[in-house]
């Protein structure tokens, strides 16, 4: 460096937990110190001073230079980022971006400047990690440099700025990387966020709300909160970001599956669980059962029936919503599409004890027409007969004074054709006609040729650990913990 032979040198000694330069050449102290840190491009010894802004060492030759480039009188500190030849400078507590040749991309004028890496990790996705992360090695650097954005400090709030195209972003109220599962850099305007890319653009518009517990952006509809996320710059990584007004995940029970309420101009319509479209915005509502009293996550619930056709049970699993246009109501299977009903008078869910487990059937009217749409998708209704009872797992039926008992899914425990009917437990019943009896005992079978995989409840523990965070289920406590979510704790 020309003219160092007249600069005095530097003399980095401790002072208590910290290290000074005693000639006061280098400002400030410093959180450690290496005898010698390599050469620099002339051979000339460097030392390494502890850089507590980054926690890392920066080079520093014996005349108060910065990797043997930047004047120590000029700046407190500079550091080299990982990737590309630029360098972090501070003075005086500001932050500024210089190249390598020393000019001035960012002036040292602000609070603080971070470099962030933004991309594909293999084998996790989408993730994001500070520049000086020792995890990240320089070949991984290297490789993944494209991707590499600031977010800056002011004194107003927060912009970013990208290293490679130079763009920077609107300065906002808050930038920050957030999301466990699903990293996203969002931003803050006026109390509410949205989503951007490395280089400013909006992904989605500040209209959503952050919840700092959970580190997810939130939309409301019917008064709960639905997580939105990007991926891949799609929603949920699934749909396009301009497809709808607004788009809501609905989880189904405690699985990975969901379906979709789509937005567009205050009309709703539905995709499936497997994004098949099943209607195009155009109802006023999509009307949702009751939340299962966990504050966890809403979850609608679905139940799988399998029959047993020609010897080989098949599976069929339902996700019954109603939506409504008018005065008039739908029903759908929002788990494959198809539509169950239509033009309605009324349609409900029916709630409560009287329906084993609350399995999820529907009730419904439709001009002189009224009855149910069963767990099986099996509509019965009183064009079939003249009473209709759901109580537990049954369903009590009678026509022209003659009784019968039907399952869940509307076929026969006991024909509707006899004049009372004893029940011998759950499984066995005794049809009786002018006192001839006719016995049916299912008790070696499976549930008459089906089975249910019926939904779990998660609602009489709601609020304790052991369900809204260890996922177990009502049963499972009654079964686990004989009644006593408390005891999840006792667990070895």
């Amino acid at each position: 460096m020309e003219g160092e032979n007249e600069l005095q040198r530097i003399k980095i000694e401790r002072e208590g937990s910290s290290y000074i330069d005693v000639n006061n050449i280098l400002k400030g102290s410093w959180g450690g110190y290496k005898e010698c840190y390599g050469l620099d491009s002339n051979g000339k010894v460097l030392r390494g001073v502890y850089y507590n802004s980054y926690y890392r060492y920066v080079p520093i030759n014996d005349f108060g230079f910065f990797y043997g480039r930047f004047d120590c009188r000029k700046y407190d500190g500079v550091i080299k980022l990982p990737c590309y030849e630029f360098y972090l400078c501070n003075r005086n507590g500001r932050y500024g971006l210089l190249d390598s040749d020393g000019n001035i991309i960012l002036h040292t004028a602000y609070k603080n400047i971070f470099p962030y890496y933004w991309g594909w990790y293999p084998g996790y996705g989408i993730r994001y990690f500070s520049l000086f992360d020792d995890n990240i090695s320089n070949t991984w650097n290297e490789k993944y440099k494209d991707n590499v954005f600031l977010i800056v400090t002011t004194e107003t709030g927060k912009f970013t700025y990208n290293l490679i195209t130079r763009i920077e972003s609107k300065v906002y109220d808050n930038i920050f990387i957030s999301g466990r599962n699903h990293p996203q850099i969002m931003y803050k305007h006026e109390d509410k966020y949205g989503v951007m890319d490395i280089e400013g653009k909006q992904l989605l518009k500040p209209e959503y709300d952050y919840d700092n517990i959970t580190y997810k952006l939130y939309q409301t509809y019917k008064d709960i909160q639905w997580e939105i996320w990007l991926e891949n710059g799609l929603l949920y990584g699934r749909i396009p970001i301009n497809l709808y007004d607004r788009c809501f995940r609905v989880k189904i029970d405690m699985s990975m599956e969901c379906f979709y309420i789509t937005e567009r101009g205050k009309k709703y319509g539905l995709l499936s669980a497997w994004k098949n479209n099943v209607i195009e915005p155009s109802f006023d509502e999509v009307i949702l059962r009751k939340p299962k009293g966990t504050f966890f996550a809403y979850q609608h619930p679905k139940i799988t029936i399998n029959r047993k056709i020609d010897d080989k049970y098949v599976g069929n699993s339902i996700v019954f919503v109603i939506t409504r246009r008018g005065s008039n109501y739908w029903l759908y299977n929002a788990y494959n599409g198809n539509c169950l009903l239509e033009k309605c008078d009324s349609i409900n869910y029916q709630e409560g004890v009287n329906v084993y487990h609350n399995a999820p059937c529907v009730k419904f009217t439709k001009g002189e027409t009224a009855g149910y749409v069963l767990i099986s998708g099996d509509i019965i209704d009183n064009q079939q007969y003249d009473e209709i009872t759901i109580s537990r797992n049954k369903i009590y039926v009678s026509k022209n004074g003659k009784h019968g008992i039907l399952n869940l899914t509307g076929d026969a425990y006991v024909p509707c054709n006899y004049d009372s009917i004893i029940e011998k437990g759950r499984n066995k019943f005794i049809g009786v006609n002018d006192g001839q009896e006719d016995v049916y005992d299912y008790s070696d079978s499976y549930h008459n040729d089906y089975s249910i995989h019926e939904p779990q409840s998660f609602s009489r523990y709601a609020g304790t650990y052991a369900q809204d965070e260890m996922g177990y289920s009502d049963d499972d406590i009654d079964t686990i913990f004989d009644g006593d979510p408390l005891a999840y704790w006792n667990i070895d």
